[in-house]
């Protein structure tokens, strides 16, 4: 596991664990899956899921990428930039994990 996912190599793998505030994911899920479609398009985008369980306003995002600059590139992309201008405020916790994988 690390933490920024800069000392891995290899398609990497990256764990976002969000809670929101209270009755808030339903408007947070529109603007992560602005991000999810933004990502259908990209082609060093492996997976991108969203995981929701919305009795505690949490989800969890898996994604995978060819490379740590493709990671930085989607985080830089418009839509990653739209949903934390309208969504950061909601945001109780998050986590983010990276990994690669085992072979």
């Amino acid at each position: 596991m690390s933490t920024t996912g800069a000392d891995l190599e290899g398609d990497i793998h990256m764990l976002a664990t969000i809670k929101y505030l209270p009755s808030t994911l339903p408007l947070v899920l529109p603007y992560v899956r602005a991000i999810q479609e933004e990502s259908s398009t990209d082609p060093n985008c492996v997976r991108y899921e969203i995981l929701v369980y919305p009795p505690t306003d949490s989800l969890v995002v898996v994604e995978s990428y060819k490379s740590k600059a493709a990671i930085d590139a989607h985080i830089a992309g418009p839509a990653h930039t739209k949903y934390w201008e309208e969504c950061e405020k909601y945001i109780v916790e998050k986590d983010w994990k990276f990994y690669s994988k085992y072979s």
